[in-house]
């Protein structure tokens, strides 16, 4: 060697090497006899894996680490072994000195191993064996305690690995779609659900509450069974909430209409928004009612519930409106009198047909005020008013006080001439029931109804008392002669009825044969209520002047039993305190001889 290589080259005494013996080493075929050296560019490598020592050297610095640790981790051994290379000097250092080592021990090499030719030191057979099973079994298909997950676990443990990871992903996917996917598909599922109203009844009306039993349909609501849990829901008109009302839950059957009550009180919370209602509710054809809450929501699928509470429930439903009850029809028309206050009553039964699905039980107790051609005439009183879907009668009654007699006096002219009358009804103001959660509800109700005209009339027939004919046909044609006749009148009212005044022509094949011109204020008749009542003998002044031909005829038909005679001018009447005077007018009826009454279906009362 030369000066230099022995100046990198520290000289080692045997004792270290004595942990080296050559028992710990063996051939690279692991029989003993060989020698197990490769060179790759240059360098010499050596490996070693066993139970005992590691051999390492360095150009500077040449050491030996002893390591008697047999528990040490493969994985570890492995990283060493890789890790372990010497280079051409150290290498050749450490096979001059092993020779020395191994003659002064004067070892066998045939029993406890030698040194190859080119100075490398051989593997036991049992490591070697060991370290070749370890390449061929890196991975742990083979075993299941070999570690092969990222290096650091066995395949069981890399199961226990893998499902905790499966279980995790799958418990995050339920989350995300549980409190992210789902709540989106349930509101959406909600949004396009529909809500239809079949019957709706307002009940127990207090102040500021009112009881709203209804029957509501639900539509478009999914394909799965759910529960819709109670909530307060807010009734709104025009997007102003107007009331609370507790909901109730609701069982839904996937992919089928569901039909539910909500039967509860609604609180009034906004007194003018509900009052807003009520008039749209009354005078429109149909109102938008919006019913908005937050709910919780459980959805049943199969074995498993699953509840997603702060779902938005908002829906505006509409209502079919009373339209302002417009077709109203007058059926009964009466006159009665009051016995204390001697006012003239009117009694009407009307029919009011509401066209909405709304039902209010009770109005209350309403006053209407009464108008013809817009001028006041009376009152009317509806007690305990109800208003159901469809028709509804009516019974009305109050005082007839009207602010204009001129205009009541043409009233009661169409009335007894036959003809028909509008008539307005209005609720009095401000305060029109006596429910005054409902006066809104009224306040701009205004009620056209027209009053029929009666089909028959006041006079029925009558008889003449002319005595000897021949003679008064004679008489008749010189001038005016005046003839006792009584009249067969019926009165229609349950009130009696005063004949006050009498301005009436007589007329025969329209010609004016005769007059009444009375005034009875002193001395009235009578006509008793509802009945026909034969008056007693009036004074009719009767005239054929100048119309012989006409005379002739006249008593002709008279002497073969009747003859048509008809009326026409006015009247004065009076029923309790209110008088009218009438323009009166009855066609043709038969008026008889006194001696054929019985022709005329009268009988004179004993």
């Amino acid at each position: 060697m030369s000066s230099s290589s022995s100046a990198k080259r520290p000289l080692l005494t045997d004792a270290d090497y004595a942990p080296l013996s050559t028992s710990n080493y063996n051939t690279s075929d692991g029989s003993g006899s060989g020698s197990g050296s490769s060179s790759k560019g240059g360098k010499k490598q050596r490996r070693h894996k066993s139970g005992g020592s590691i051999l390492s050297a360095d150009p500077e610095t040449t050491s030996i680490t002893s390591s008697t640790s047999t528990s040490t981790s493969t994985s570890t051994s492995r990283k060493s072994l890789a890790s372990t290379t010497v280079d051409d000097d150290a290498f050749n250092y450490a096979t001059s000195s092993g020779q020395r080592s191994s003659r002064d021990s004067g070892s066998n090499s045939s029993s406890k191993g030698n040194i190859n030719s080119y100075g490398e030191y051989g593997l036991h057979s049992s490591s070697y064996s060991s370290l070749s099973s370890s390449k061929s079994s890196r991975c742990c298909a083979k075993s299941s305690d070999k570690r092969c997950c990222c290096g650091r676990l066995t395949r069981c443990q890399c199961g226990v690995l893998a499902t905790v990871l499966t279980l995790g992903l799958l418990g995050l996917a339920f989350i995300v779609l549980y409190f992210a996917i789902l709540p989106k598909i349930v509101q959406n599922t909600v949004d396009g659900s529909h809500v239809e109203i079949l019957e709706m009844s307002m009940l127990a009306p207090l102040n500021t509450s009112v009881v709203m039993a209804s029957q509501l349909r639900l539509s478009n609501a999914g394909s799965f069974d759910a529960t819709l849990h109670p909530a307060n829901m807010v009734s709104s008109f025009k997007g102003v909430g107007f009331g609370i009302i507790p909901g109730s839950t609701v069982e839904i059957k996937g992919g089928e209409d569901v039909i539910f009550a909500l039967d509860n009180r609604l609180q009034v919370i906004n007194m003018d928004g509900f009052n807003n209602f009520s008039i749209a509710l009354t005078n429109n054809p149909e109102v938008e009612m919006g019913l908005k809450a937050t709910v919780s929501l459980t959805v049943h699928l199969g074995p498993i519930d699953l509840t997603f509470d702060g779902i938005d429930f908002s829906k505006t439903i509409t209502l079919t409106g009373f339209n302002g009850l417009k077709n109203l029809t007058l059926d009964v028309f009466e006159m009665d009198v009051d016995p204390v206050t001697n006012h003239a009553i009117s009694s009407v039964l009307v029919s009011i047909i509401n066209p909405s699905k709304v039902s209010v039980v009770p109005l209350g107790n309403v006053t209407f005020s009464m108008f013809y051609q817009n001028s006041y005439i009376g009152s009317l009183f509806s007690f305990n008013l109800t208003m159901l879907p469809g028709v509804n009668p009516t019974s009305m009654a109050g005082p007839l006080i009207p602010a204009n007699i001129t205009v009541a006096n043409q009233l009661f002219t169409q009335y007894l001439s036959g003809k028909p009358s509008l008539l307005n009804a209005r609720p009095v103001q401000p305060v029109a029931t006596t429910i005054p959660l409902y006066n809104a509800f009224l306040e701009t109700l205004s009620l056209d109804v027209v009053l029929n005209g009666r089909t028959d009339y006041l006079l029925l027939t009558g008889y003449m008392d002319l005595g000897n004919l021949v003679e008064v046909f004679e008489n008749l044609l010189k001038g005016e002669v005046v003839t006792p006749t009584a009249l067969l009148m019926k009165n229609p009212f349950n009130a009696p009825i005063n004949l006050v005044m009498s301005h009436l022509s007589i007329v025969y094949k329209n010609v004016q044969v005769a007059t009444y011109h009375r005034d009875m204020h002193d001395d009235p008749v009578v006509l008793n209520p509802n009945s026909n009542t034969l008056s007693r003998d009036l004074p009719i002044a009767m005239s054929f002047l100048h119309l012989p031909d006409l005379l002739q005829s006249f008593i002709d038909e008279l002497g073969k039993g009747y003859v048509p005679l008809g009326i026409n001018g006015t009247m004065g009447i009076r029923i309790g305190d209110l008088e009218n005077t009438i323009e009166y007018n009855e066609p043709p009826v038969p008026i008889c001889h006194k001696g054929t009454m019985a022709m005329c279906n009268i009988t004179i009362p004993a």
